[in-house]
């Protein structure tokens, strides 16, 4: 059985940025069932859509506007969690609904123009889909992800120096705190993306990255950069 909560870190993430949050700001938060959580793939692939196995599937969503809304609906979405045996995951970029809003009338218009037998499972495929898109963060609230996975064997010292150092290396790529969030494999580390400068920031902190990656003493066997993402906010798995 695998235990994480990261709820105080993830609203410590959410304080440092309250200021910014405007009305139709928000962070999606999002339940999935995964494939390789269950034994018995049996017992997953009832949720498969349009007849297709997936290795994963998304429940349900909610969309959250502050670390106190968060609070306040924790102990409800932790019970939707242990109910279907699957993961919390939090969006580190926040959501603009109006973008939200004009992607989905976009999809609505096409899907319109040639609707077939796949269209149903389509248009609901998209309301998780679309808040996930890019397209529909927050310019000014964009942040970058690093998903590490450590060796097995790798003691809790050893994890624990991994993350700070990768917190290190990452602090040049954002002027902004960053975060460092448990997971089943490893740790997610989280920051703001610097604005102008972004995209440079983010080149140099990738060639940092894979330069420690590199080094004989680091105890992770992989470390992803990646924007747009989601981090464990809980779970308590099967395995």
């Amino acid at each position: 059985m695998v235990m994480i909560n990261n709820l105080d870190t993830i609203c410590g993430f959410m304080d440092c940025q309250a200021e910014e949050m405007r009305p139709g700001f928000f962070h999606p938060v999002s339940l999935v069932i995964r494939r390789k959580d269950f034994a018995d793939h049996a017992a997953i692939d009832v949720f498969k859509t349009r007849g297709r196995r997936s290795q994963e599937y998304f429940i349900r969503h909610w969309l959250v506007r502050s670390s106190k809304e968060l609070r306040d609906r924790f102990e409800a979405m932790s019970r939707w969690a242990d109910m279907f045996h699957g993961r919390l995951y939090f969006g580190l970029d926040a959501k603009d609904l109006k973008k939200v809003l004009s992607a989905q009338i976009a999809f609505e218009a096409g899907e319109l123009s040639d609707i077939d037998e796949s269209s149903v499972s389509a248009y609901c495929h998209s309301f998780h889909s679309i808040p996930r898109q890019s397209e529909t963060s927050v310019t000014a609230l964009r942040c970058f992800m690093v998903d590490a996975d450590v060796a097995p064997g790798a003691g809790g010292a050893e994890v624990a120096a991994a993350a700070e150092n990768l917190k290190r290396i990452a602090e040049s790529a954002s002027p902004f705190r960053v975060f460092v969030f448990p997971s089943k494999t490893g740790f997610h580390l989280a920051g703001r993306i610097r604005g102008a400068g972004g995209s440079a920031d983010l080149r140099r902190f990738e060639a940092h990255l894979a330069e420690y990656l590199a080094d004989d003493s680091c105890p992770l066997t992989e470390a992803s950069l990646k924007k747009n993402s989601m981090v464990n906010l809980y779970m308590n798995t099967l395995q």
